[in-house]
């Protein structure tokens, strides 16, 4: 039975369910005294999560506007549905003072959902990539990655559809939201059902592996030749 929850007119953030649930819908209005947009975030939680957080899927909010994001289909959430008002789009950075969303959401429970995806880990001990599942084969999913950047230099971790490192100016099809100093370490997390990692290549071709490569470039690969770099990845594998 699909379900509706709704804020109180001056909230920022709303905890739809704390069970296993599948979101169908997210409306409302963000009031601001600027014109600045805003995001609306979903989260696999049943907790308002912290600051920096990665969402499952994040929508636009414009600025003193209605909002309203449906999917048919719904997302599927393990733990339960929190939707956050973020000043930002890659990560959360909760929207202060005087701003306020007026959010709605429809839901429905979902007991079945409770069994969560057995998963598997790739690591490499020191290198510039990391492969996490062949390409040209029944895709895995991403899930999680964690990643200590040893380039010597301010860095990016890039996810491409492929089986081997791409060449240099390769668009990823993921990469991490900021760049992460020398010496620093960063986890990123996609939900618990993960993510796909799916391109159409130069020839046309699409592919469906999974290759996490640092680059000292955002947007565009530079991979990064120290090849001292601590990367890994949990994700579901091909069944």
């Amino acid at each position: 039975m699909i379900r509706t929850a709704r804020t109180a007119p001056t909230a920022k953030s709303l905890i739809v369910s704390t069970v296993p649930a599948l979101f169908y819908r997210a409306n409302g209005f963000y009031e601001t005294a600027g014109s600045t947009d805003a995001y609306i975030m979903l989260f696999d939680s049943a907790t308002v999560p912290a600051n920096t957080a990665t969402p499952v899927k994040s929508w636009v909010a414009q600025a003193n506007f209605e909002f309203n994001e449906h999917i048919s289909d719904g997302i599927p959430c393990l733990t339960g549905i929190v939707l956050v008002l973020s000043s930002t789009k890659d990560t959360l950075t909760i929207i202060t003072g005087g701003d306020i969303g007026n959010i709605q959401c429809e839901y429905e429970e979902s007991r079945t959902l409770a069994k969560i995806p057995v998963t598997s880990n790739a690591q490499t001990g020191a290198g510039s990539y990391l492969q996490v599942w062949a390409d040209g084969g029944t895709p895995g999913k991403l899930v999680d990655v964690t990643w200590t950047n040893n380039s010597g230099t301010a860095a990016w971790l890039m996810a491409f559809a492929a089986g081997t490192p791409p060449a240099n100016g390769s668009v990823p099809d993921w990469q991490s939201p900021t760049s992460i100093a020398n010496a620093a370490s960063a986890t990123y997390q996609f939900g618990k059902q993960g993510r796909d990692v799916f391109q159409k290549g130069s020839t046309q071709a699409y592919h469906n592996g999974c290759i996490l490569v640092v680059s000292t470039s955002a947007n565009a690969l530079v991979i990064d030749v120290g090849a001292t770099n601590v990367i890994s990845a949990d994700y579901i594998a091909a069944p």
